[in-house]
Order: structure tokens, then C-alpha cells, then sequence
């Protein structure tokens, strides 16, 4: 991985991966995927996916590290990171689809919403998949966000387990990551 920082203080990283083909387990469930413009997709049985409103760049010149593939670079806007106290006038920023990419993957959830309360503190609202016992769910989702925010040196941040469910706001929008407004 290569991490360049432009001159407007910007850091982007470039990095190649490699997969190979790993076939999925048969299954005979079925879901519809509607991609559009105010959500990413939404699907048959209602899910909706937020536009995570990203942009993917092809860099013009070639990739630093040499390798012949194209390189990319991710753009989000930087008024929806989430940002927290590292010390000093030092801050962390960590992308909200970091969380979410991470919480689609814990089994056991519906729905969740992560609102950033106070500069150090998150409160997670989760509604629980059929069947579902709340409290591993919970032990679940603690251990992942706190393992995503020692990752990023940001382990001070507190976590709170809310008794509300995850709420749509005024406007009927429903939005799984919500940043201390600034």
C-alpha cells in the first residue's frame, strides 16, 4: 500500500489486491437489487443501502508502488466522517463506511444506527434479526467497532448500547452512520 499526502494536507492511499474466485454456498433464498440515485440499492425484502456518496478515481499517472494496474483513489466528503479527540489538537477521521462495511457483517442484526453523541462518544441503536439473542448481538457489534477504533488509535471513544431502535429522521431519511453535527 502506498499513502501519499497532496499539497491541500489530503492523504490517499492506493493498493492492489488479489482475490481468486471462492464459490458461495448454495442456497435457495432469492432477493431483488434496485440500484438508484437516493440509496445505493434497495432490496426485494426492503433493505435499504445508503449512498455512501464516494467517488472512485482512476489516478491518471501510474501507481507509485509499480504495478501495472490502474491506481484509485476514494474521495468522500469529509463533512460526514466521523472525527474524534486524539489528544492535543490532533483528531482521528474515520470514513462512516468503514462502520458500516463492518456491521453488515455481524450476523444477527436487522438494522443498526451508529450516532456519534459527544466528540468521544458513540451510541449504537440495533434491532435485532428474528430470532436473535440482543445480548451476544450486542457483545458482537461491541468487540468489532471497539476492535475498528483501536485500529485507528481511537480507543478512548466510550460505546453506549441504546434501548431505542434505530430512528428515520424529520424527513423520512433513514441514515446508518450519524457524525456529531459540527
Amino acid at each position: 500500500m502506498t499513502v501519499v499526502k497532496d499539497a491541500a494536507g489530503r492523504y490517499f492511499a492506493s493498493f492492489v489486491v488479489e482475490t481468486s474466485d471462492v464459490p458461495l454456498p448454495e442456497s435457495a433464498a432469492e432477493v431483488g437489487i434496485d440500484l438508484g440515485l437516493s440509496h445505493f440499492a434497495v432490496t426485494s425484502d426492503g433493505r435499504k443501502v445508503d449512498n455512501p456518496r464516494f467517488l472512485l478515481l482512476v489516478r491518471p499517472d501510474a501507481c507509485p508502488c509499480g504495478s501495472p494496474l490502474p491506481a484509485v483513489q476514494v474521495q468522500g466528503r469529509a463533512a460526514e466522517l466521523l472525527e474524534f479527540p486524539a489528544g492535543g489538537d490532533r483528531h482521528v477521521r474515520i470514513s462512516p463506511m468503514a462502520f458500516g462495511t463492518l456491521l453488515d457483517r455481524v450476523p444477527g442484526i436487522a438494522q443498526f444506527q451508529v450516532v456519534q453523541r459527544a466528540p468521544a462518544t458513540l451510541r449504537v441503536r440495533l434491532q435485532q434479526a428474528d430470532g436473535a439473542d440482543p445480548d451476544h448481538v450486542w457483545r458482537s457489534v461491541r468487540e468489532e467497532i471497539s476492535r475498528l477504533l483501536a485500529e485507528h488509535k481511537a480507543e478512548h471513544v466510550a460505546l453506549e448500547r441504546a434501548e431505542e431502535p434505530p430512528e428515520q429522521s424529520a424527513s423520512g431519511k433513514f441514515r446508518r452512520i450519524i457524525p456529531l453535527a459540527r
